[in-house]
């Protein structure tokens, strides 16, 4: 016994604080993040969307036969919808990759029984997911840049790519991120869940097919935005943001219900799931699952209000009833004599900051047909004043 040495182990201390669980949120997402990256569905996809956008860039910036130079806007819009549907597939699969990593690879039940709160493991693969769709976005940059280094075009405009892709689209993705990991947390199986998100994002563009054509109701619909060197993006920005702002909240209000429904433990049932969500309800999610809600009601009553009450909406069916009224209003007029304008001479002011112009313009028309002519058929708008000097027989 006298060769027993005592030895004196040091004191532990456990933090489980905000900021100590914050940091693990940000570790745990850069082991995600370097799973995504070192897969090779990732890398084959980078690759091919790569080349995709170098492809297609090779019969962009001509008009009407006319080249022009590969500016940063064109360089933007030539990805298009359908290297952003790249990034969907790829959140898609990840995101339940991520989320059932841990059954996957068999040490879920270590995970499990870790102090670790649901939160901060959920949290880390969301945000792994938005550093994915980073990465991805910056394939655009460099694409875009080395076209036009290759068609010796040199002014990049740097900061148009990086406000336009982080600071305008990036928040298009990231809702879609939230519907994903909402989503692949209810299903065992994430192939199943990556093929039901498939169908959702399908399925939803033909929503105006059957009569749901505003945007308020079609899950991350927003009316656009475009760019011009001399507006720059408009006003239509504005609205683009307050839309993604709304569905936003409706994605944090799914962000929260996942957290109810997050699988811990051996049992697996449905009838468990609800039971476990059940005993998680407590103010730390309720609430802020409860205030994105109506927060994203109240936004959304607003928007349906000035669509529907303040402006007149009208339906796709309705525009088309319109147009057929207005063919068969004046369709016999379709053959009648008409002058031909030979002379047009318009002064435009442009005021782009109060978004108005005034116009005032002189358009000479000639008979230049056989027939005496006594009538004009003039069609312009009810607010344009309109003069006549009739000259000649």
């Amino acid at each position: 016994f006298g060769g027993i040495t005592k030895i004196n182990l040091p004191n532990v201390s456990f933090d489980f604080s905000l900021k100590q669980n914050l940091k693990t949120v940000w570790s745990l997402s850069n082991i995600d993040f370097k799973f995504i990256v070192k897969n090779w569905v990732f890398i084959a996809i980078v690759v091919v969307g790569l080349m995709f956008i170098l492809i297609t860039s090779l019969s962009a910036g001509v008009f009407f036969g006319t080249e022009t130079y590969p500016v940063t806007w064109q360089m933007l819009e030539i990805p298009g919808g359908t290297f952003g549907l790249f990034i969907n597939l790829v959140t898609f699969l990840f995101s339940g990759m991520l989320i059932h990593r841990g059954a996957t690879a068999r040490m879920n039940h270590l995970i499990d029984v870790t102090p670790t709160p649901n939160w901060v493991l959920l949290l880390s693969k969301f945000i792994a997911i938005v550093k994915m769709q980073m990465v991805l976005l910056s394939v655009i940059i460099i694409a875009g840049i080395l076209f036009q280094i290759y068609k010796g075009y040199f002014n990049f405009e740097i900061d148009h790519y990086l406000t336009e892709l982080y600071g305008i689209r990036l928040i298009h993705f990231v809702i879609w991120a939230l519907l994903a990991v909402f989503i692949q947390t209810l299903f065992k199986n994430y192939l199943l869940g990556f093929f039901v998100l498939l169908l959702l994002s399908i399925g939803l563009n033909f929503l105006p097919a059957i009569g749901v054509e505003q945007d308020i109701f079609n899950y991350n619909s927003d009316p656009g935005f475009d760019y011009s060197d001399m507006n720059g993006y408009g006003h239509g920005l504005k609205y683009y943001y307050l839309y993604k702002i709304y569905w936003f909240l409706f994605g944090l209000v799914l962000f929260g219900l996942a957290l109810l429904f997050w699988t811990r433990g051996v049992e697996q049932s449905v009838k468990a799931r609800f039971a476990d969500a059940k005993a998680r309800m407590n103010n730390s999610i309720v609430i802020p699952t409860l205030l994105s809600l109506i927060a994203f009601v109240a936004i959304g009553s607003t928007i349906y209000y000035q669509d529907n009450i303040v402006n007149d909406n009208k339906s796709a069916k309705e525009q088309e009833l319109e147009m057929v009224s207005w063919e068969k209003k004046y369709k016999k007029y379709d053959h009648k004599d008409q002058p031909r304008i030979i002379d047009v001479k318009v002064d435009v002011d442009l005021f782009p900051k109060e978004r108005n112009f005034v116009a005032n313009g002189v358009y000479t028309l000639k008979n230049k047909t056989k027939n005496n002519i006594d009538t004009l058929y003039v069609n312009h708008g009810g607010d344009a004043k309109v003069s006549f000097n009739v000259y000649g027989a």
